[in-house]
């Protein structure tokens, strides 16, 4: 016991001297980046390159991204306030690619479907992360670092051979590489810095919390003011530096109600800026709670739909919740899996196959284009300037006049594109993926709400229907299978929940 306690204090501190030694040379090609987490990370991104176990495959490629974000938080219920935090976080995210770029560690299922530890498709060690300290020490953010990269280094050499094995063991197929090349992106913003506006919205979150106190059939509500100032840095092996600030601010309000038979109801609004500043002015405030209060109680009041078989109009939330769920995740193009059997990937798959084909009437025009923070004066959630690849988000074309004519794509090519488009999104225990940042859908014959409404009115009474369904929104984690399920039933004449 006492030898191996004295074995790893030997390495720390040879490890503690190797940092002392490393000199920070990237000071004078990036001197507007001097500071301690791109010194820390670039550093050991270029120790950690130097890794090899015996008679194994170096790293290829590392990346290293981090998120270091400041919130506060104050929620109040009531008229009271119940709850303010102020945190601070610095998460650590690594990427180790071991082999090459036509065959390496990741798109590997370990032969049933689940990665190491337990993960479906993780990739083997392609991806981890840790913490780091907030008190800018050097030394200790590089030893985060180090212990992040060494785990994820010897379980992506070890994963890389099993893939190996699992492969030969196999008649070989025509396979996509495992990554793509992407232009390397070197930009530093200014840091962000959290600043509550003084006008005096602490007050103004008590007070509207308030207002629920004279509605007798909200049974329980809250109204919460979240400020977040966000830094993050990425820097990969191919030479890419980013460190972009955003800001972005959420007024959230929630209510509840109780129904004749017991049934809980809940509503709410969700306001988005990127500054107090932008946020409604008291008055629209006052008037979404109103409206929220009303909604409630008409609700509460509605007569329960024990079945309905007659035409259903989504509109609003709704109809964004329905392409979302059935069709929109299948624009984002996916890998190609060794091992595990056959996978879905919300229906990227079939998506990819039908390529030049009509999937949506004449007219329809989609594209995907995270890169603009407001449409007209509604703050989009999903911009964002570089995904998590460092790759600039771009604008891509998905349908023109109802035909497929693109995917979105990471730097993990599918089984026909290769690529990157600025898509490449976090992927928890494995390689970034591909995923939708802001989707806008044309069609070239809009109806007016009063159109809509016409037409659900005439086609129910050419049924012989007394009324007809008209769903505004969806009860939250609608997946693609709940919403099929629920129109399902639609046909059958079920009841449509939601």
């Amino acid at each position: 016991m006492s030898h191996t306690r004295t074995t790893r204090s030997l390495r720390a501190g040879l490890f503690v001297l190797a940092l002392l030694a490393v000199p920070a040379a990237y000071a004078d090609e990036f001197p507007e980046a001097n500071d301690t987490i791109f010194r820390a990370l670039i550093d050991e991104l270029n120790r950690s390159m130097t890794l090899q176990l015996e008679d194994l495959e170096k790293p290829y490629f590392i990346q290293y991204g981090v998120n270091d974000t400041h919130t506060r938080r104050v929620s109040a219920s009531y008229g009271a306030i119940v709850r303010e935090t102020d945190n601070r976080s610095r998460r650590l995210n690594t990427a180790v690619r071991v082999g090459s770029k036509e065959l390496d560690n990741t798109n590997f299922g370990n032969g049933g479907g689940f990665g190491r530890r337990g993960r479906r498709g993780g990739g083997g060690g392609a991806r981890g992360g840790a913490t780091l300290p907030l008190d800018n020490d050097y030394t200790a953010m590089r030893q985060a670092i180090w212990g992040a990269t060494d785990g994820q280094y010897k379980s992506a050499v070890e994963t890389l051979t099993e893939k190996k094995a699992y492969m030969e063991d196999r008649e070989s197929e025509d396979r996509p590489d495992d990554f793509a090349d992407a232009p390397v992106t070197v930009d530093v913003q200014p840091k962000a810095v959290l600043i509550t506006d003084d006008s005096g919205w602490r007050e103004r979150v008590r007070r509207y919390s308030g207002l629920f106190a004279k509605y007798a059939h909200v049974t329980d509500s809250s109204v919460s003011l979240r400020n977040t100032a966000a830094n993050k840095y990425l820097v990969n092996s191919d030479g890419t530096r980013l460190r972009t600030a955003t800001t972005t601010v959420q007024l959230q309000i929630r209510a509840q109600s109780r129904a004749a038979d017991g049934r809980t109801l809940s509503d709410g609004e969700t306001y988005l800026a990127a500054s107090e500043a932008e946020l409604p002015s008291d008055a629209e405030i006052v008037s979404g709670i109103e409206a929220l209060a009303a909604r409630l109680l008409e609700l509460r009041n509605a007569p329960v739909l024990d079945h309905y078989f007659g035409p259903v109009l989504f509109d609003g939330i709704a109809a964004c919740q329905v392409f979302q769920s059935l069709l929109a995740q299948g624009f984002a193009a996916q890998p190609v899996q060794v091992g595990g059997g056959r996978r879905r990937f919300g229906g990227s798959e079939n998506l990819e196959r039908r390529m030049g084909r009509n999937i949506l009437p004449a007219g329809f025009q989609v594209f995907d284009d995270p890169r603009e923070q407001k449409l007209g004066n509604k703050f989009l959630a999903g911009h964002y300037r570089y995904d998590d690849d460092g790759v600039a988000a771009q604008r891509v074309d998905l349908i023109e006049d109802g035909r497929l004519v693109g995917l979105v794509m990471s730097r993990v090519p599918s089984k026909t594109l290769s690529g990157s488009t600025g898509h490449g999104r976090g992927n928890r225990g494995g390689a970034n993926r591909a995923a939708l940042g802001c989707l806008y859908i044309t069609g070239a014959d809009p109806k007016s709400d009063a159109e809509l409404t016409a037409e659900l009115i005439a086609q129910a009474k050419d049924q012989g229907l007394e009324f007809a369904l008209r769903v505004k929104a969806l009860s939250g984690g609608a997946g693609a299978g709940n919403v099929a399920a629920m129109m399902a039933r639609f046909r059958r004449g079920g009841g449509g929940g939601g």
